[in-house]
């Protein structure tokens, strides 16, 4: 079942889940739910999980260099979903501090494609 084939009272637990089981996956120093959701063929799943990795990012700052190391782990995964959503978390954190980002967007995420493309 998709999202949004959801009711909104569901949606809104469904959210708080994944938020949850992000955040335990952070600081147990774990990527399986953030791969689950990054993942997953539902784009607003999907979504949920970067926005999480956002919202934890600023609301946990004790895990921002554990965010940005599981980051430029799974921008290596064979999964080109998980890959475009890592980006999509790094774009949510970049907002306002591009700063933190910036080394991850342009030196990782070019070299995992020049890699890539080498396969």
């Amino acid at each position: 079942m998709g999202f949004y084939d959801l009711n909104k009272g569901a949606r809104v637990l469904l959210v708080e889940k994944i938020n949850q089981k992000i955040a335990f996956n952070l600081t147990s120093n774990k990527t399986e739910s953030i791969i689950k959701y990054f993942s997953d063929e539902d784009t607003y799943i999907r979504k949920t999980g970067y926005l999480a990795i956002g919202k934890i990012f600023y609301s946990k700052p004790e895990l921002q260099k554990t965010i940005l190391s599981a980051l430029k782990d799974l921008l290596k995964s064979d999964s080109e979903k998980v890959r475009q959503t890592v980006v999509n978390a790094a774009g949510e954190i970049g907002k306002f501090h591009f700063d933190k980002v910036k080394t991850f967007l342009i030196l990782d995420c070019l070299t995992n494609t020049i890699l890539l493309e080498m396969r």
